[in-house]
């Protein structure tokens, strides 16, 4: 069977930066194009069905025969998990089509939007994609339920102010926090001009600091310990502890600094120092060593959806302070699962 690579070229932007939304680990805007979509059909050669991030490779063959294997790079595991998708639904050997954002500098890889699989059934492979071959050809699209009943029940009786699993939500229009565009020293422009985006890290397992860990897209929870909170988080694995009994003023610096809280009213106001990193974002911003950061947590619409802001004070980056906000929405059909990285 011959396989055709197809390609066409049209501007959508405005949809297409949606589908970055889920693409959280290294940002996907300095490796894919999102101004521009390509379509191949070929056979799987490779499936990673894995964090931090789902990839296959589709082999796909000219008008000569000529082969090229298509590296596809998707979101994280745990998005298709809060998704419903638990197993792969694709493997080795099977035909398909696959739409999607092409790579820079011509390289045979793809941000995948939309597959189709043999079968003649659709994945939507980005939850704000929207349907692509059902408006083409009138395709099935794969949907697949997230919820579990008895984690449900559990979460709903347990459920108690911060204190349950929440999770980005696609209608947040402050999502993802971190957008550019921040007043910037001119220590800090210097430092970011030198930057430069290696496609490797894309690929890589890698420990996000503060604050950049609360861009996560990826399931979060509040944990009560015997004095003080834990702030869980799916993505790296990654634990917060925030002390609510009286600081300890001799603390080594770490990628999550040292956090101490409050309770004003429903509010946990938290107050973090002691930060040991020197990227604020993926895109090359630095981070100076006294950085100061103020969030807030507030439950609203009676504990469905959790309203977060934070105020970062870094004089060596920032001109002035920088004030970020998001959503959270409650997940109770989702628990924390293990990160399981592997690049």
């Amino acid at each position: 069977m011959k396989y055709r690579y197809l390609a066409f070229l049209f501007l959508a932007l405005s949809h297409l930066m949606l589908s970055n939304v889920a693409q959280a680990h290294h940002s996907v805007l300095a490796y894919f194009n999102m101004a521009k979509t390509a379509e191949i059909e070929g056979v799987v050669t490779k499936v990673h069905w894995r964090n931090p991030h789902i990839r296959f490779s589709v082999e796909v063959f000219d008008d000569t025969e000529k082969s090229t294997e298509w590296d596809i790079e998707l979101s994280a595991l745990s998005s298709f998990r809060n998704r419903g998708y638990s197993s792969a639904f694709v493997k080795v050997g099977d035909s398909v089509k696959v739409y999607g954002n092409p790579a820079y500098r011509d390289r045979p890889a793809m941000s995948g939007l939309n597959l189709l699989l043999e079968d003649g059934v659709e994945v939507i492979l980005e939850a704000s994609a929207g349907s692509y071959y059902a408006r083409q050809n009138n395709a099935k699209v794969l949907a697949q339920s997230a919820s579990n009943y008895e984690v449900e029940k559990r979460a709903r009786t347990l459920a108690d102010g911060i204190f349950r699993v929440w999770s980005s939500s696609l209608d947040d229009p402050d999502f993802p926090m971190f957008k550019g565009n921040y007043p910037l020293t001119d220590a800090a422009i210097k430092v970011k001009s030198t930057w430069v985006a290696h496609e490797k890290e894309l690929e890589s397992c890698w420990s996000k600091s503060m604050p950049y860990l609360m861009v996560s897209p990826q399931p979060i929870e509040f944990v009560r310990t015997e004095n003080d909170i834990l702030l869980r988080f799916e993505e790296d694995d990654a634990q917060r502890l925030i002390h609510m009994v009286t600081a300890d003023k001799n603390i080594e610096p770490s990628l999550y600094g040292y956090s101490t809280g409050v309770w004003e009213g429903d509010t946990l106001v938290v107050e973090t120092t002691n930060i040991d990193s020197s990227d604020f974002d993926d895109r090359g911003t630095p981070q100076g060593n006294n950085m100061h950061l103020i969030e807030r947590f507030t439950p609203i619409d009676n504990g469905e959806r959790l309203d977060y802001q934070i105020t970062i004070t870094d004089p060596y980056v920032f001109t002035e302070p920088l004030e970020l906000a998001r959503t959270f929405v409650w997940r109770p059909a989702r628990i924390i699962a293990d990160w399981d990285c592997e690049a």
